[in-house]
């Protein structure tokens, strides 16, 4: 089998026949209700009766196993084996941050978003649950949290168009402090992005933070590759017609320096995307095809475990 991250198993680490609460009182003598004796050498001890630790588990035709049992799975702690009491599989919360920004609409592949959120959505368990956002124009819901793919993918079908602007940290930010406290359990962000924002970079700082705070797992992955592709030929290599174009038409010379920004930060920041996704236990994709791109999303399905 290989690990991932999917259900969670409970582990018994101290001898069974000691059913004690998580937390214990500190071992001074006293005992609870009794005031407290005021010493710089007390001493707090901590005695954990169970602990819950997450772990993830694949077949060899990389799906979840349909029945897992403790004694499936072996545990060691310093040399010594654990009893795994108990195995279940957490529901996944996954929300949907997706790219509808018009930068560069013409070497910007919208479909790829698309089909990628299609199946994530088309993955889902029964139990598992998804919701919706854009962040072209302005941070816009298109589905609150649900677990029925028939609304999800209209949702998609339906609100999700090309728009100027990016606001895409902000989108994180809202994302982090609106929608994901309203999941209970596995949480995890799937950004389909080029990782360019418009608005002010302090956004990132503040995403980066509600992230963190709301447990979450970012997987991201950009078309930044794609699009460089296209652009940088376009933005940086002129030929005698281009370069007199761009000294006679202020309209055209406007476009070059548009498109020449914008490489500049698409470039750059695949670092920060990267960054931001492995700081919270996630994944990074750059795939410089169609075909690559598919096979990404593909991969972080089998990574968040839906």
């Amino acid at each position: 089998m290989k690990l991932s991250k999917v259900p969670e198993v409970l582990l018994r680490i101290v001898p069974a026949l000691l059913l004690v609460p998580l937390l214990a009182y500190g071992q001074s003598g006293r005992k609870p209700g009794q005031p407290a004796a005021a010493s710089s050498d007390d001493a707090v001890h901590l005695r954990v009766e169970e602990v819950l630790v997450p772990i993830g588990v694949q077949s060899n035709t990389g799906k979840l196993p349909g029945q897992l049992l403790p004694s499936d799975i072996m545990v060691a702690e310093d040399q010594h084996r654990r009893q795994v009491t108990s195995v279940r599989r957490t529901p996944a919360n996954i929300l949907l941050v997706m790219d509808n920004s018009a930068e560069v609409p013409k070497y910007k592949h919208y479909e790829l978003n698309v089909n990628a959120a299609l199946t994530v959505i088309g993955s889902l368990a029964d139990d598992d649950r998804a919701a919706i956002i854009s962040y072209g124009g302005a941070v816009e819901v298109l589905s609150q949290w649900t677990g029925d793919k028939v609304a999800l993918r209209k949702a998609l079908e339906e609100k999700f168009k090309p728009r100027n602007n990016s606001h895409l940290y902000e989108s994180l930010l809202y994302g982090a402090q609106q929608l994901l406290p309203q999941a209970s359990g596995r949480r995890s962000v799937v950004l389909l992005t080029d990782g360019y924002d418009s608005t002010t970079k302090n956004e990132l700082e503040k995403a980066r933070e509600a992230l963190d705070r709301a447990r979450a797992t970012l997987y991201v992955i950009a078309q930044n590759s794609m699009i460089l592709a296209g652009v940088k030929p376009k933005a940086f290599n002129h030929d005698r017609v281009s370069r007199l174009n761009i000294a006679m038409d202020p309209g055209y010379r406007a476009l070059i320096v548009k498109m020449q920004h914008y490489a500049a930060v698409v470039e750059a920041e695949r670092a920060t995307l990267k960054d931001l996704a492995e700081a919270s236990g996630g994944y990074f994709w750059d795939p410089p095809t169609i075909d690559s791109f598919n096979d990404a999303a593909r991969f972080m399905i089998s990574e968040i475990g839906s």
